[in-house]
């Protein structure tokens, strides 16, 4: 897992134009939809942020995990 690339939270905030507070937001919103019971694959739950992994205390996104999150948004 060492030679993964990652986003963290200030990373993909930039990337996705939004204020880094929402994209905490929207992850912890996640979190909760999955704690009572959704799964990953709800439209509810899947909008609202990448994947992601907590190591300690910090929150990162694979580069692969977004691009494939984004890519579910792309205009066809």
């Amino acid at each position: 897992m060492s030679n993964q690339q990652f986003y963290n939270y200030t990373q993909l905030a930039n990337l996705l134009r939004m204020d880094k507070r929402t994209l905490i937001n929207r992850v912890c919103r996640q979190k909760k939809f999955l704690a009572n019971g959704l799964n990953i694959e709800d439209e509810r739950v899947k909008v609202l942020a990448p994947p992601s992994i907590k190591l300690g205390r910090e929150v990162l996104f694979r580069y692969t995990a977004v691009e494939q999150w984004l890519n579910q948004f792309e205009m066809k």
